[in-house]
């Protein structure tokens, strides 16, 4: 992947070339910061591929709202964030801006390692999504009645009958998923355990036969009632589920 590196001296630029040389991407671009801050215009002709940036001596919000204004900017750039604190508050702003990992500084020469491998690994997911031409959206709550089931359902829902858009919802709260009742009187018959006991013969007809058709364009495959069905799911069979949805 052709891959952008901003940081703070040589001593880290050379650093940061060496080891992404070492994963087989190209560097195209490797500039010395200057000053103590991120200004957008040093990210200049860094549009496309990878931008790893060291925020060692920047206020760190400061950073991530520059990057974030750069990759709204250009959404194919893939961006990793070094930073010397690791804070709850840092964190979340850096996902909301779009930056894909944020290492703590001086990174470990593994960390960077694996991280680099799951970028090119998102690269290349993307690049198939696009191909498939379909969109995979996933709410994740901190914790249990914060909400999510509601505003998944009402926008799995919204999709369907405001966009016209074919939507499938998958309840993998496989404890305590109780989305099916947000949409309809109860669970389909048949559910995400009974679908996966099925996982060598599962294809579009057999899912097409197992979700609760809630409404024209919006299809629900409900988790388990009983909690203790869903320690016979693996995470293959997650996996194969998903790619016959997608």
């Amino acid at each position: 992947m052709k891959t952008h590196l901003l940081a703070g001296n040589e001593t880290e630029l050379q650093w940061l070339k060496e080891k992404v040389t070492a994963e087989g991407h190209l560097v195209v671009s490797a500039k010395v910061r200057t000053g103590n801050a991120l200004d957008i215009h040093m990210l200049a002709g860094m549009e496309t591929g990878m931008l790893i940036v060291n925020c060692d001596v920047i206020e760190p919000m400061q950073a991530i709202i520059t990057l974030g204004d750069w990759i709204a900017l250009h959404p194919d750039l893939v961006v990793m964030g070094l930073i010397p604190v690791f804070e709850p508050d840092i964190l979340i702003q850096a996902m909301q801006a779009g930056i894909r990992e944020m290492l703590h500084t001086p990174a470990a020469g593994h960390e960077l390692q694996l991280s680099l491998v799951r970028l090119k690994h998102r690269k290349t997911v993307n690049a198939n999504a696009l191909i498939k031409r379909s969109k995979i959206i996933t709410f994740l709550s901190c914790k249990g009645g914060s909400g999510a089931t509601f505003l998944a359902t009402n926008f799995a829902d919204i999709l369907a009958k405001e966009y016209d858009q074919k939507t499938i919802f998958l309840d993998l709260d496989l404890h305590y998923g109780d989305a099916a009742y947000y949409v309809s009187q109860g669970p389909n018959q048949s559910d995400i355990t009974e679908l996966t006991r099925q996982i060598n013969r599962l294809d579009g007809q057999l899912l097409a036969n197992s979700v609760l058709h809630v409404g024209p364009r919006f299809d629900l495959l409900s988790a388990p009632e009983e909690p203790e069905a869903n320690i016979t799911i693996s995470p293959d069979e997650l996996v194969n589920l998903m790619q016959v949805v997608t």
